[in-house]
């Protein structure tokens, strides 16, 4: 009965792009699926935490009267700017990126000839992950940003400065990414069978793609010194205590990071080993290891964690390649099995549920929703109500995450 569901299924999405096309169908699908992931999490349109911060900041993005500690984040605000969706509607930007990742994805593995129903489980794999249901549970967040810039970085890397640019552009939004550019190099590299001069050319452009982030953070730093620098991130104070909190809360912080869906990098790593591969091997560790290296320094280890997507997407692809005839069974299973289990994200203070009907667990969570003390934040009388509750300064063992 699975496999005649599969199939009608199939011949669905195929009726339909004949009628309609590629693009149309992967704009109805991401429509789709984004409804489904809204009705799933917890949706909000209340700017906290680090959302306030990008909300006020995208009301003028260069307006340096104030320190707002995210300042080096730029690109997000930048669009929320340049789109008017400014301030108490920068919360719908994000959720933009969210639509567009999950239409993209559907849209790029379908461009790829991959079977429409084999694109359409792949949009789910992210689509159900903490990728999606963060920005959905966290308004005002711009990680989302970051993903889609990263997510067409990795897939053109066959257009290597196509993919820098993309690279860049997500650098701009978060210095997170820089985590991923080992990878990203790696990956590059093993997909073109780079050898020789080829491979310092390719390496040459891709940190040639961080100086637009860097002469940004020059930029600012001759106006302003925001509190999220490196000097923060790598103080001693800063590790000791994002360390205390990691220790216990490391295991279910990852796992809920993708839930059953980590078994995909699992199987991939294992095929690997068996058939000898140890350059994609290196590249899939490197792409780990660059994801984990975040959670060292930066408290919201759960949201840190979603960073290793592009690890998903690549074990899947060749999980698939490998298992063609079992592969979308096998998806549909863990899919559903992994929106059975209850959806937290983990950071300093331990788990916070992010689905259905509960976005804090207690009402000192409630109360946490400050701004640290060195970082005043400016609330202009145009945003006064709008940011209500939320105007003092951020609890730094609760929110600073990265």
């Amino acid at each position: 009965m699975f496999e005649t569901i599969i199939y009608d299924f199939s011949k669905f999405l195929i009726r339909l792009e004949s009628n309609i096309g590629r693009k149309a169908t992967a704009a109805l699908i991401g429509i789709f699926i984004f409804g489904c992931a809204l009705l799933y999490g917890h949706f909000s349109i209340k700017p906290q935490f680090h959302g306030i911060q990008f909300s006020l900041l995208s009301e003028n993005p260069f307006d340096f009267s104030y320190n707002n500690p995210l300042r080096y984040r730029i690109l997000a605000p930048l669009l929320g700017y340049l789109t008017y969706l400014r301030g108490e509607y920068f919360f719908i930007l994000p959720l933009i990126f969210c639509y567009l990742l999950i239409s993209g994805i559907y849209y790029y593995y379908r461009i790829r000839e991959f079977p429409p129903v084999d694109s359409f489980v792949f949009v789910c794999l992210i689509s159900f992950s903490c990728v999606i249901l963060i920005p959905i549970f966290a308004p005002g967040y711009t990680d989302i940003v970051t993903y889609y810039f990263i997510f067409l970085a990795f897939n053109q890397v066959k257009k290597i400065i196509l993919a820098a640019i993309y690279f860049s552009l997500a650098l701009l939004n978060h210095e997170s990414a820089l985590f991923l550019l080992p990878g990203l190099i790696l990956y590059s590299l093993n997909e073109n069978n780079i050898k020789g001069k080829g491979v310092f050319r390719t390496m040459m452009i891709y940190v040639l793609a961080c100086f637009p982030h860097i002469i940004y953070r020059y930029f600012v730093n001759q106006h302003i010194q925001p509190l999220y620098n490196i000097e923060f991130y790598f103080s001693e104070a800063n590790i000791h205590t994002v360390l205390n909190g990691l220790i216990p809360n490391i295991l279910p912080a990852t796992f809920y990071a993708f839930k059953l869906i980590w078994i995909f990098p699992v199987i991939y790593i294992y095929l690997l080993l068996v058939k000898k591969k140890f350059k994609d091997i290196v590249v899939i560790i490197t792409i780990l290891c660059g994801t984990f290296a975040q959670i060292i320094i930066a408290y919201d280890y759960t949201r840190m964690i979603v960073l290793a997507f592009p690890a998903i997407l690549i074990s899947a692809e060749y999980i698939r390649e490998t298992y063609p005839k079992k592969f979308v069974t096998f998806c549909l299973i863990v899919i559903l099995i992994n929106l059975l289990i209850t959806q937290y994200q983990y950071n300093y203070d331990g788990a916070v549920k992010i689905v259905i009907n509960k976005s804090f667990k207690t009402e000192e969570e409630k109360s946490a929703i400050v701004l640290h003390s060195s970082t005043p934040a400016r609330i202009s009388s145009k945003s006064d109500s709008k940011f209500s509750g939320n105007r003092k300064i951020f609890n730094f063992y609760n929110t600073t995450g990265f």
